[in-house]
């Protein structure tokens, strides 16, 4: 099988984890198996067509994650479909380290993710503007997802994609209208989380490497362009929070001061992956403690992860993301994916957000543009 039509298949799981239908009842089903069963596929599809494997040390820790979570379920006998949502999100990681090196791998990544985010992009627009359906009664504009977060948090990611074009590509006109409708479809899906990681990649765009933004930071010989710009951030997210959803914000507090209960009751074992909704509620419901509404994740990855599988799971997994880190440190590319993910799993939820974290998985191994190499390891922040 020609090793083209492996790397463009690559892609394949996180687009079809952007669909949401009705086919089996619950609507992120669709999403799920879209994932994991192409995520096998693209597996199974790469280690025919690979000549040698060299793959780097975080596939291995994200491998001794998995096998952590996998050992959890069979001890506690609830092995269910989050662990299997975890083994084929290893295996995907497997063939993304299969395919890194091939040259046309990133540059047809990025490609095809400017193009995905686009059509998505356009699709929160139209719903906006009425001319399509929403999929969720709830709000006016959600894409192809049923939760606009989901949406909102995969196009913001996608913005690194977009930039990795832009900055190496001749013809920026389509790229220029890309970037522009996502940030259009960002404010309209009115996620937080993902403005956060929109602004995240905009600051470290301009601080690149020989942008203007950069030179005149040199030029004055002071970091205060960049202090200016950090503070009116910090602002900006303490607006979002606090004065434009006080309701929500104080809600998701409440959330993490219960979730860091439950931790505490069972800091080593945990509950069980997938079990979180489950046993929140029934704590809340036990103990009387205050809760809004029915609650069915944290939003916040670590404690989700604290209350599912105990201090040993967060650990693992922190590892796993500092190994990533050191691991594009040390290639000279970008960490800017790892920190705007790191700032979804934090204020929001990254691994229920299935596109999300199957695209994350992508950008972990996946090297920059060609021509967009950093040649020195003090540029590795910035896009």
């Amino acid at each position: 099988m020609p090793k083209n039509l492996t790397i463009a298949s690559i892609v394949a799981p996180v687009i079809l984890a952007l669909f949401n239908t009705s086919i089996f009842g619950y609507q992120g089903l669709t999403s799920y198996f879209g994932f994991t069963i192409f995520a096998l596929v693209v597996f199974l599809l790469s280690v025919y067509a690979s000549d040698k494997i060299l793959i780097p040390f975080p596939v291995f820790i994200f491998s001794g994650l998995v096998i952590y979570v996998s050992l959890h379920g069979v001890v506690l006998r609830n092995f269910n479909l989050t662990h299997y949502y975890w083994i084929c999100s290893l295996v995907f990681l497997w063939a993304i380290a299969m395919n890194r090196e091939n040259k046309i791998f990133a540059p047809m990544v990025f490609s095809v993710l400017s193009y995905t985010a686009a059509i998505e992009s356009l699709i929160v627009l139209m719903q906006w503007m009425k001319w399509l359906p929403s999929k969720n009664d709830f709000f006016s504009c959600t894409g192809t997802w049923q939760n606009p977060n989901v949406t909102a948090m995969f196009l913001s990611m996608c913005i690194y994609a977009v930039l990795q074009k832009l900055t190496a590509s001749k013809k920026k006109s389509f790229l220029y209208f890309t970037l522009t409708i996502i940030l259009l479809a960002v404010v309209a899906l009115q996620c937080r989380t993902a403005i956060l990681a929109v602004l995240l990649f905009l600051i470290g765009h301009f601080m690149r490497k020989g942008s203007a933004t950069n030179a005149l930071i040199k030029k004055q010989n002071n970091l205060k362009p960049l202090l200016i710009i950090g503070c009116v951030l910090i602002l900006f997210s303490l607006l979002l929070a606090f004065k434009f959803k006080i309701a929500s914000t104080s809600g998701r507090l409440t959330v993490w001061k219960n979730s860091i209960q439950l931790i505490l009751q069972k800091p080593i074992s945990g509950y069980g992956i997938g079990m979180f909704e489950k046993e929140y509620n029934f704590f809340i419901a036990q103990h009387n403690n205050p809760s809004n509404d029915y609650v069915n994740m944290p939003y916040n990855d670590f404690l989700e992860f604290g209350v599912e599988g105990g201090i040993i799971a967060i650990l693992l997994w922190f590892v796993f993301v500092v190994s990533v880190i050191y691991y594009r440190y040390k290639k000279n590319y970008s960490l800017l994916p790892v920190i705007a993910f790191l700032i979804i799993e934090i204020t929001n939820f990254g691994f229920q957000a299935i596109p999300v974290f199957a695209l994350f998985l992508l950008y972990c191994l996946l090297p920059e543009n060609d021509g967009m190499k950093r040649k020195q390891a003090g540029n590795t922040l910035f896009c």
